[in-house]
């Protein structure tokens, strides 16, 4: 599928306007414009058409119908940038981000469910591991006859700390254990999605998020920011 030109389309058009509005030189522009050529050839040429499906991509049977977009951010080393130390100076070093893309996809009732209800398990376990810690100190402080030396109340802020630090792995155990049931339904992590597998396969990876399950946030609409190709 052929690539529209880059500097085509209204919406690129707005950008270069703005840009000259704000007082940007032509040089930069002509910078900005080079480095976006790179990273739109990083980027599948079906990608645009994936906001405009009316199904939901993160269904792993029979695809539903869109209800909204999940939402998330890719990044890529690509193309190559250089940063100053500490933002003066001369000296430069090699940022290990090139390109941030904003990615919309459309997800279904169901699907968002899913996803919100790890979310769920995730804090409320912690929250609830929290709680009791917090209540098993003052529950300790208000009994009657406890001497409260320091060793005793080092014993009892260690395992309340215990407590918090269970709660944690409970929770990630859980929550993970969610995820490995319900995989055959839903695509907990979005490079299970095949557009998004073959952008992963082109060096394309979750910005601030290492984490098997996506952390994604939702809306009902999105904008042109994430527009790569179409106008």
């Amino acid at each position: 599928m052929d690539r529209p030109n880059l500097v085509s389309g209204t919406h690129r058009e707005r950008i270069v306007t703005k840009m000259r509005q704000d007082g940007v030189s032509e040089a930069e522009i002509t910078e900005m414009l080079d480095s976006w050529e790179i990273t739109q050839n990083l980027i599948p040429a079906d990608f645009d058409k994936m906001r405009e499906s009316k199904t939901c991509y993160f269904c792993a049977e029979s695809p539903q119908e869109k209800d909204g977009f999940a939402h998330t951010i890719l990044a890529h080393k690509e193309p190559t940038a250089y940063k100053q130390l500490l933002g003066f100076g001369k000296a430069r070093f090699q940022a290990e981000i090139g390109s941030l893309l904003p990615v919309y996809i459309p997800i279904c009732k169901h699907c968002r469910s899913e996803f919100r209800k790890v979310q769920w398990i995730r804090s409320l376990i912690t929250a609830g591991s929290m709680v009791l810690a917090i209540a098993a100190i003052v529950i300790t402080h208000l009994l009657p006859g406890l001497e409260l030396t320091t060793k005793t109340q080092l014993g009892i802020y260690a395992g309340a700390a215990a407590l918090v630090v269970f709660g944690l792995s409970a929770s990630a155990f859980t929550a993970s254990r969610y995820v490995k049931v319900n995989s055959n339904k839903v695509h907990f992590n979005v490079f299970d999605i095949d557009l998004m597998h073959r952008m992963q396969e082109n060096g394309w990876f979750l910005f601030q998020d290492n984490s098997s399950t996506s952390m994604l946030s939702f809306s009902s609409q999105t904008d042109d920011f994430g527009k790569v190709f179409e106008d």
